[in-house]
Formats: structure tokens, C-alpha cells, sequence
């Protein structure tokens, strides 16, 4: 039978219509959609790594020279910091205040202390100094470095360990 013939027949254009709109609305159940079937999968796999030890600071120490009276204490950070502290750890382990003099912001520096200095006789503890570098970066924690300096008695010397 051919389409010009199909669509003269009374009723074909409605018995067309009931056939779409069955299909579109799921009536006809699967024979009505022609058994057409769509299925896809994906799959993602993701690896965490756990060598990535974040900003670092590092920290030498070297006699400047001047009769073991001044150490050098130098700072290297792994990026530039938001703010850089220098405070001394105590016995007990808390912190003193922050020595803002010696705070030198930058990626690279140093640090000059004289044993006699107000800094190092107000937070000796016994015949060492332990300074601790206070880094904070951008959006990352804060990353702390600690030295231990051992000093002379009241004759002001100063070495590095």
C-alpha cells in the first residue's frame, strides 16, 4: 500500500496521532518504543600522593667572626611568606615574644644575634638559646624551623652546634 493511498483512508491521520502520542507517553510499554535502549558508564580513578611536604623553611648557622661573640643564623624559605617570626622556645615550650629586629621577611636571609644581646639573656635556658623561625605562607599553615645555640657563661660568646 502506498502513502498517497495510506493518508486517503478515513481515520489514518487520528490512528497516526494515537500511535505517537502512545509512544511519547509510555502506554505502549517497550514494544511501543521500538525497543530502543541507551546505557553508558564511566569510570574515574584518582591517586592521592603523599610526598608533598608543603612550605619548608631551613635553617644554618655560622660564626660571623667577631671573637665568638656573634653567630650568623641563616633562613632559606621554599616560597615567599606571608609573615616571618622569631621567637625563643623556652624550657618548657612555650614562646617568647617575637623579636621583630630580627624578623626579616624574604625567601633568603640571615639572622645576626650577639651572645650579650637583651634577646638571647632574657630567653637563655642553662647555656643554650633555642631560636625558633616562624613562617606563615598564603593559604597554607604555618611552618616553624628550630636552631639551638649554645652560649658562654657571662663572657657573652656565641656558637652555632
Amino acid at each position: 500500500m502506498s502513502m498517497k493511498r495510506l493518508r486517503s483512508l478515513p481515520g489514518a491521520a487520528l490512528a497516526v496521532g494515537a500511535f505517537v502520542l502512545t509512544v511519547l507517553l509510555g502506554a505502549g510499554g517497550a514494544p511501543a518504543l521500538a525497543w530502543w535502549d541507551q546505557n553508558g558508564s564511566v569510570s574515574m580513578t584518582v591517586t592521592a600522593s603523599n610526598t608533598w611536604t608543603g612550605p619548608t623553611v631551613t635553617l644554618g648557622c655560622a660564626a660571623d667572626g667577631t671573637n665568638a661573640k656573634k653567630v650568623n643564623v641563616t633562613y632559606t624559605l621554599s616560597s615567599a611568606t606571608q609573615s616571618l617570626k622569631v621567637v625563643a622556645k623556652k624550657a618548657d615550650g612555650s614562646t617568647g615574644p617575637t623579636n621583630t629586629e630580627l624578623a626579616k621577611p624574604g625567601a633568603t636571609g640571615s639572622i645576626t644575634i650577639g651572645g650579650d644581646d637583651d634577646f638571647v639573656t632574657a630567653n637563655r635556658v642553662g647555656s643554650v638559646l633555642t631560636l625558633r623561625v616562624i613562617a606563615t605562607f598564603a593559604n597554607q599553615p604555618q611552618v616553624t624551623a628550630d636552631i639551638v645555640l649554645s652560649l658562654g657563661g657571662s663572657n657573652g660568646k656565641i656558637s652555632c652546634p
